[in-house]
């Protein structure tokens, strides 16, 4: 009778539900992204490595390399260019095996934009192209027109092919909107 009531008891006791881990970490790469948006970079930073610690635990590729290539980007803003191109390749090692070209894309974009900045016209040119075939994959008009309005700035001497780019850009965007 003893062990009947204790289970009894016990069955009744409220129970918090425990988030599912993916759903946690991504509540954590969100509130991380948002440090990253307000310029708390270093706070961001932090939040970002121990996310990427939790995504390979829980093995959640797609978090884990979403949250590299966050961390590239904070990295990046924090002045560790080789730190930021390490957490770039190795986030895109894990979205390649993810499978999955939108995410890709959306890295391959995020690094080429650390390569302009950084005046490596030729490899954010590579990087532009790989992640405008990654959105026409994937079906993401809005992102095709981003990655070819990009490309106007590594080719502002071929006038023709700035021209083009942005008239395909442009009827992308306006098919997009419609």
């Amino acid at each position: 009778r003893l062990i009947a009531t204790v289970v009894l008891v016990a069955l009744a006791l409220p129970v918090r539900a425990q988030p599912a881990p993916a759903v946690e970490l991504n509540r954590r790469l969100e509130d991380a992204i948002r440090l990253l948006d307000v310029g708390r970079v270093a706070e961001a930073r932090t939040g970002l490595e121990a996310i990427v610690a939790d995504a390979r635990a829980a093995h959640d590729k797609a978090t884990e390399g979403h949250a590299l290539g966050r961390l590239g980007r904070a990295l990046q803003l924090l002045g560790d260019h080789a730190g930021a191109a390490a957490r770039f390749d190795d986030a895109e090692r894990v979205l390649t095996d993810v499978g999955d070209p939108y995410p890709l894309g959306l890295l391959l974009n995020a690094r080429a934009q650390s390569f302009y900045t950084r005046g490596e016209a030729p490899a954010a040119e590579a990087d532009w192209r790989r992640a405008l075939a990654l959105f026409e994959r994937s079906g993401r008009p809005r992102d095709e027109a981003r990655a070819l309005y990009s490309l106007t700035f590594v080719r502002r001497q071929d006038t023709t092919e700035v021209v083009a780019l942005l008239e395909r850009a442009s009827s992308l965007a306006r098919a997009a909107a419609a």
